[in-house]
């Protein structure tokens, strides 16, 4: 729909609305004598110019400028930009007509514009500029010709630069046609139409898309936009003009070919065969255009780009629909040949283990003589290494690429080359003893778990046996083998012997229960010459325990193998007998008294002070501590102790004894002096004290100093606790 501002204006103008409001345009208050210019932008956006007299408030300013102002506007009526430009016009009444195009070839940027402008005569054109004093370039074919009306025309959109925009320019002789698309290259010549000499007034060309909103602005859909007729307003009445394009006009877009974008025009292409070499067009696909490669006449599946990969060798086209003409057209073809993808053998495990100092050599077998090679270490070049043979001395991901054509090469799988230092198993000095009966166990260990382990005895190896540990079952010589890769390391043999377990068993010391309060020896019975160790229940390790608490004793035997047996014994114990009561008595041996002690009936044998055995009486004639043991029917004794204290009623004090050593009457005896608070005290004949005690426990022996008093009188002076005492002489004799 078309609509009219409601600005005041001099000569008519419309603005192209995308839906039913009316599109109101700004007014500038600064310009007394605005105008608007018509402009419609099939792409995305509209132009609109205001423009007014010289200093009438525009931006550019001086003599003999007509003071543009050219204001963008998207379809929804935003503003873009704003920029002072100058037409070169004497006034604004001197421009008849103008129209705004992006689409020129020399514009650098999407939003850059050119603008096509007519005064009374000839046409005129001016590329985008700030400067206010840049001139116009009129257009030399229309200088003798008015020009009323300017258009573009748009047409096929199967171009990679988009479409093709042919300049329609109405002027008094007729209606003239751009020789070139404005967009491919900028034209200066046009040719005339079927309209002849008929002045015109109008033109508008008509596109079947509609209106539609894009990223907040509006443009035409379907785009490309294909228009294929328009109406022209001449002199001579409305004329509805249709127009197409000749195929030939076509022909250059399958003609111009791009390989792995760079031009091509060759007509034959070697190539190696990598899958990644492109054969381009420049055709742009669409709804309406569609394109399809074929190799040696058969359709590519899946090549409907205006690309083409070129994975194999033949002669490849493309056929090309024109939407807009509905032209059909093929490309130029294009043989490609293709060098063989190498052929190889590589056959290595994905990873391989070496002893450290090794090297593990590799090589491309069953390959042609021109073929390229190169090695690579953990992704990287190695460099001078191009041969077919490499020996790796290093760890790391190896790997080698060969070509039969240029650096197209093609890569083996990789090899990982790991080196490894295995220790050697250290095995002990001595033979390994185990019980008979009693699988052993062998372990060897400080190995990674990916490493093998092989065993062997006696040099054979054991199949099936691959773990850390070995049950060992038979006597033998056993040794380990560890393996990773083509390493390998073996132990020295260790010998195993089997013995025979221990028999354990508990010699008894003495047979027979014990008596109560005795004890006897259990003794670990076994052959001399043996190592053993011994653990008894009462925690004891020696060989022989004393005992004499009724129970189970517990033995276990061990012998050097670590072999056990264990026995016990039970060892009884008879109750307790009752120990005979004796009495505790006195006794005066200065009066030379004997007493007899008896002792109870009932007892096999008796002993009294530890002599031999007696009956049940025993005499004492001296003082002190006496034992009895007794024996019952069983064999079991006990024994007890009495007292004899000396006493006698009357202190008795010899005047005579004889310290010679016969034994008798070697000491000097007080009878019935029991006091031991009692002082006895002995003096020579010159005074001088040679003895003194308090208490007489223990009776003179007539030695001072050591020695032996002379023989001759002497005097005792004995003294009571209660004052009492007793005096006298005494002689001493040998």
């Amino acid at each position: 729909q078309w609509y009219e501002s409601a600005l005041s204006i001099t000569t008519p103008n419309y603005s192209y609305g995308t839906d039913n409001d009316l599109e109101i345009l700004p007014p500038d208050p600064a310009n007394t004598n605005p105008m608007l210019i018509r402009q419609n932008d099939r792409k995305l956006l509209t132009y609109t110019l205001f423009y007014g007299e010289t200093g009438m408030g525009g931006n550019c300013l001086g003599t003999e400028v007509s003071n543009m102002n050219l204001f963008v506007f998207h379809n929804g009526g935003g503003t873009l930009r704003e920029v002072p430009i100058d037409l070169r016009a004497t006034s604004a009444d001197a421009i008849r007509t103008m129209y705004v195009s992006p689409r020129m070839r020399e514009l650098p940027l999407y939003d850059d514009f050119a603008i096509f402008w007519a005064g009374n005569a000839g046409l005129n054109s001016l590329f985008n500029t700030s400067n206010c004093y840049a001139r116009s370039t009129p257009i030399a074919f229309f200088d003798d010709k008015r020009v009323n009306a300017i258009n573009e025309l748009h047409l096929l959109g199967a171009l990679t630069d988009d479409y093709l925009s042919y300049m329609l320019i109405g002027t008094d002789h007729g209606l003239f046609v751009s020789n070139e698309s404005q967009k491919q290259q900028f034209s200066t010549q046009y040719h005339n139409t079927v309209l002849g000499s008929r002045e015109v007034y109008d033109m508008e060309s008509v596109s079947d898309g509609v209106p539609i909103e894009v990223n907040g602005m509006h443009a035409y859909a379907p785009f490309p936009i294909c228009e294929q007729y328009m109406y022209v307003a001449t002199d001579d009445g409305l004329f509805k003009m249709t127009y197409s394009i000749e195929a030939a006009s076509y022909e250059h877009v399958g003609s111009t070919l791009y390989f792995n974008g760079g031009h091509f025009s060759e007509q034959t292409i070697n190539i190696c065969g990598s899958g990644n070499d492109v054969l381009t067009l420049g055709f742009y696909e669409d709804a309406d255009n569609f394109i399809q490669w074929q190799r040696n006449g058969q359709d590519i599946i899946g090549a409907d780009t205006n690309f083409v990969y070129l994975t194999e060798p033949g002669t490849y086209r493309a056929v090309m629909w024109f939407g807009c003409e509905n032209i059909e057209l093929y490309s130029k073809e294009v043989t490609v040949e293709m060098a063989d993808t190498p052929k190889f053998t590589f056959d290595y495990p994905d990873t391989v283990d070496l002893c450290e100092g090794g090297t593990f050599p590799m090589e491309v077998k069953n390959a042609q003589g021109n073929y390229s090679y190169q090695w690579y270490k953990n992704g990287e070049a190695l460099i001078g290494e191009t041969n077919p043979a490499f020996s790796a001395a290093e760890a790391g991901r190896y790997a080698v690429g060969i070509s039969a054509c240029g650096d197209n090469f093609v890569f083996s799988d990789p090899v990982t080359v790991r080196f490894h230092r295995l220790e050697k198993p250290v095995s002990p000095d001595e033979d390994v003893l185990m019980c008979e009966g009693e699988p052993g166990m062998v372990r060897v260990t400080g190995y990674a778990p990916e490493t093998t382990k092989r065993w062997y005895r006696d040099g054979v190896l054991l199949h099936g046996e691959s773990d850390t540990t070995l049950a060992v079952t038979q006597s033998g010589a056993y040794s380990v083998e560890i393996v990773i890769g083509s390493c390998s390391v073996r132990s020295d043999q260790l010998i195993v012997r089997f013995v025979a377990p221990p028999v354990a068993q508990i010699k008894v010391a003495d047979e027979g229960p014990l008596c109560y309060g005795t004890s006897t020896t259990l003794t670990a019975d076994h052959a001399a010459g043996e190592t053993y160790a011994y653990r008894w229940s009462t925690g004891e390790t020696s060989r022989s325990i004393e005992v004499s608490n009724p129970g189970v004793y517990t033995l276990v035997l061990t012998n050097a193998a670590g072999c056990s047996d264990t026995t016990e014994i039970d060892l009884p114990v008879y109750d307790p007998i009752p120990a005979p009561q004796i009495r505790d008595t006195v006794l005066c041996s200065a009066a030379h008294e004997t007493i007899r002690m008896e002792a109870p009936a009932g007892y096999r044998a008796y002993r009294w002070n530890g002599g031999a055995n007696s009956g049940r009486y025993f005499d004492v004639s001296a003082p002190g501590i006496y034992s009895l043991e007794v024996q019952d029917e069983k064999g079991c004794t006990v024994t007890t102790t009495f007292e004899v204290r000396p006493y006698c009623e009357d202190i008795l004090i010899p005047n005579t004894f004889s310290p010679n050593g016969d034994n008798f009457n070697d000491t000097w005896i007080i009878g019935g002096l029991e006091d031991v608070a009692a002082v006895v005290t002995v003096f020579d004949r010159n005074g001088q004290i040679v003895f003194q005690s308090h208490g007489y426990g223990v009776p003179w022996d007539g030695l001072y100093k050591g020695r032996l008093v002379p023989v001759g009188a002497y005097y005792y002076h004995i003294t009571m606790p209660e004052g009492s005492g007793f005096k006298g002489a005494l002689n001493v004799l040998y």
